[in-house]
């Protein structure tokens, strides 16, 4: 069933009906984090239902919070919602709940939780958590990975704007 939904999002874009797979999915088992993170992303997705968006999001970091993922999609809905004290909370957490496991991580783990988290915080204009998101990569795991690298460079540029320094 979880496949189902997984290839309907994923490969189709059928939000709407992967939706309802993963809605029957934690009704059958409230305890499988999966299914809550994707109800949550699918209806995230669409831009509906943001109490259930939340509730589930919520839900899937309390069952498993050592899923970057998880906790990615989670601070930028929070972004998007405008919600940036929470968003700023939620990443602390997320270092503290995955700081036992980040050291053994590659560039491709970075680029899923930091990565994304970046890109979103930079479009919003997010300079202090920005900054404190790049702060955390390690240069070794920056200086290979051109994705990090160009969201970096993305955030020196915002910086300059910001201090009237861009051209």
């Amino acid at each position: 069933l979880k496949m189902s939904g997984r290839v309907l999002s994923k490969d189709y874009k059928m939000y709407s009906v992967a939706a309802d797979i993963f809605e029957r999915a934690v009704q059958w088992d409230d305890n499988d984090d999966y299914s809550h993170h994707y109800l949550a992303y699918n209806y995230d997705v669409q831009g509906l239902e943001a109490k259930k968006v939340e509730q589930h999001y919520r839900r899937a970091i309390e069952l498993r919070h050592d899923h970057p993922w998880w906790w990615a999609r989670w601070i930028k809905f929070l972004i998007s919602r405008g919600r940036t004290e929470e968003a700023e909370r939620a990443w602390f957490n997320a270092r503290d709940a995955l700081a036992p496991d980040i050291r053994n991580w590659d560039s491709m783990n970075y680029q899923r939780l930091h990565g994304r988290v970046l890109e979103t915080a930079l479009a919003r204009s997010l300079i202090y958590l920005s900054q404190t998101i790049l702060q955390d990569i390690p240069q070794g795991v920056l200086s290979r990975d051109q994705n990090l690298l160009a969201l970096e460079s993305r955030f020196i540029a915002l910086k300059r704007a910001r201090e009237g320094r861009a051209v």
